[in-house]
């Protein structure tokens, strides 16, 4: 998907920077109705979670999914590193 006005330039500096890469992650997905789709099947689980659980039970799950979250951005983070780096060596593989 070629960068149009509203998505930033992948490039090093964004990667380097957390905070930019999660702007440009959210403004990535934002209007995909697919993630959108998950959001709220997400929130609906836990709701139905939520009634199911005492307080203590409730606390331990947040913590869970936490640390899920947390692995998933790395992760995330990973693969947008390791994509435009592949990709950067692809178009120097292809001027030469």
């Amino acid at each position: 998907m070629p960068p149009t006005p509203k998505l930033p330039r992948l490039g090093p500096e964004i990667l380097a920077d957390d905070v930019a890469l999660a702007e440009a992650l959210d403004a990535l997905t934002r209007d995909d109705r697919r993630i959108r789709r998950h959001i709220r099947e997400i929130l609906h689980r836990q709701q139905q979670l939520q009634v199911l659980a005492d307080e203590e039970t409730w606390s331990a799950y947040l913590h869970v999914e936490e640390a899920v979250n947390v692995r998933l951005v790395d992760l995330v983070g990973r693969i947008a590193t390791w994509a435009f780096e592949a990709g950067r060596e692809f178009e120097r593989r292809g001027s030469r």
